[in-house]
């Protein structure tokens, strides 16, 4: 006697398919590779506790860096809000990432600003500051524009991701949607 297989969720169906269909493929990233990837510039600022930041220190972590200053009324506020999102999406694995805050306006942006900033955004957030030649030596190494006029100030808006081997492997607008950059370190972490 051949018995029918009768499933009661047809969510589940689909899920299983889509599961099994995924199962062999290579993860496909998104934002803009860096082709080859390239070393991470260093960097040596100061994070937001007063204590020296070294990037190469932190080679065995995947790292998520954005250029941006405290006093942004909207895109650094929004993309902050994507790397506290994207932590809490990654949940236990978000222990092998940096999240990386790096300030375009050192004068303003002391490490007691940025302390009491990301406190209310995320404190697990490293905020980076500097003398204002060690930020523009940070700017230059990625290729990031900020404008000399820091009380109106305009900057790349855009996310860098650094592999756990140092490597610069892409970057992302700073819309990215943060389900997207999470799967993107999740293959990395897997790699």
């Amino acid at each position: 006697m051949v018995r029918k297989l009768r499933l009661r969720r047809p969510g589940a169906v689909l899920a299983l398919a889509l599961l099994l269909a995924s199962c062999g493929r290579p993860h496909v990233f998104g934002g803009t590779a860096l082709a080859p990837p390239v070393r991470a510039p260093e960097i040596n600022l100061v994070d937001q506790n007063g204590l020296p930041f070294s990037l190469r220190a932190q080679q065995g972590h995947v790292a998520l860096l954005f250029f941006g200053y405290t006093n942004c009324p909207d895109v650094c506020p929004a993309t902050l809000g994507t790397f506290a999102l994207a932590r809490r999406q990654l949940g236990s694995a978000a222990d092998g990432v940096r999240f990386i805050f790096i300030t375009v306006d050192p004068a303003r942006d002391v490490p007691a600003a940025l302390n009491a900033y990301l406190m209310h955004v995320d404190p697990s957030i490293i905020g980076l500051t500097g003398a204002p030649a060690d930020i523009a030596q940070a700017e230059r190494a990625f290729g990031v524009y900020a404008a000399a006029d820091r009380l109106n100030a305009t900057h790349t808006d855009r996310i860098f991701l650094i592999d756990r081997d140092g490597d610069w492997q892409r970057l992302y607008p700073s819309d990215v949607d943060p389900a997207a950059l999470v799967a993107d370190v999740r293959a990395l972490l897997r790699a």
